[in-house]
């Protein structure tokens, strides 16, 4: 699949051919017969672009060419088993920020180093310990940022989705990156740490749904407070949370109407009211972070807009 994707890629850029097809496969057997399902409808003339749910993205005039680059870091809940396992041998770069994550968390206390938690095998509950969760997707994004950088990708916009908006201040050069940076994530992860310990998080359930805002709205109905859109990601796709037995009522409504749901791995309620008695200590976090304007467009998912040049 590799040596297809880079001779099809050469061939493309070469010919400086428009359009694009993105096909998400785990083998050439998986690849052919997608392909075989995809061809009648990229024969039809009125076929100007596709995104299905298996992982289909056809664009016949891509919006973007002519546009730039922009890099998005995403929060809790993108990290999973063997997280960039395929890249340590190839990219001595990215096993060093292990190797520094694991050195700081033996020095802080506050958790367990988090490779072990990654590359154990075991694909256990520590990836979703509140502490060592956002220190692994902090580490491991960083990683990947300074591996595009190193290959010449530069961003003209960046984006932080969640606690990822951490991770786009530093890329923006809002947050300057030096030794007091890897000590500032190690106390992030104490404070996480202490949080979850305390009880000071609420839980709840979440779940994911193929759907929008207003549709989601009305199949909480009568639950309205208890239940609430926690993340309203795009036009299709939002975050549920709430008490589990309610939660499920609104699930039946929105299965029964075809909409695809997915079940979050953790229970905290983030992006909540109910996670308002965990914000005073993250509060008083980002208060001792020096903080300067953004070097490069610095966009937020709070207000889905563009933060300014005031600190």
């Amino acid at each position: 699949l590799r040596d297809v994707a880079a001779t099809l890629a050469r061939r493309a850029t070469a010919a400086d051919l428009p359009a694009r097809l993105g096909l998400v496969v785990e083998s050439i057997t998986d690849l052919t017969a997608r392909l075989d399902v995809i061809a009648p409808r990229l024969d039809d003339p009125k076929c100007t672009s596709i995104r299905d749910a298996r992982g289909s993205y056809y664009w016949q005039s891509p919006l973007g060419r002519e546009g730039t680059l922009a890099f998005l870091f995403p929060g809790e809940g993108s990290q999973y088993p063997g997280m960039l396992a395929d890249l340590c041998p190839h990219f001595p770069e990215i096993r060093a920020l292990f190797d520094t994550s694991d050195r700081l968390a033996r020095e802080g206390g506050a958790i367990a180093p988090p490779s072990a938690a990654l590359f154990d095998g075991s694909g256990g509950e520590r990836l979703w310990e509140m502490g060592t969760a956002v220190n692994l997707v902090l580490s491991t994004q960083w990683a990947i940022h300074g591996l595009l950088l190193k290959l010449g990708l530069r961003p003209g916009a960046v984006v932080g989705h969640s606690s990822g908006e951490f991770l786009a201040l530093a890329a923006a050069g809002s947050i300057r990156v030096d030794r007091g940076f890897e000590q500032r994530i190690n106390a992030l992860d104490a404070v996480f740490t202490r949080l979850e310990a305390s009880g000071g998080v609420a839980s709840a359930r979440l779940v994911g749904a193929a759907t929008n805002r207003q549709r989601a709205e009305e199949a909480i109905g009568e639950f309205a407070g208890a239940v609430s859109v926690a993340i309203d990601n795009c036009p299709h796709q939002v975050v549920l949370a709430g008490p589990r037995d309610a939660v499920e009522i609104v699930v039946g409504r929105l299965r029964t109407a075809g909409v695809t749901i997915e079940e979050l791995p953790f229970d905290r309620a983030y992006h909540t009211s109910e996670f308002a008695p965990a914000i005073g200590p993250i509060h008083d976090f980002f208060r001792s972070i020096d903080v300067a304007p953004p070097e490069v467009p610095l966009y937020s998912c709070s207000t889905a807009g563009r933060f300014g040049d005031d600190p």
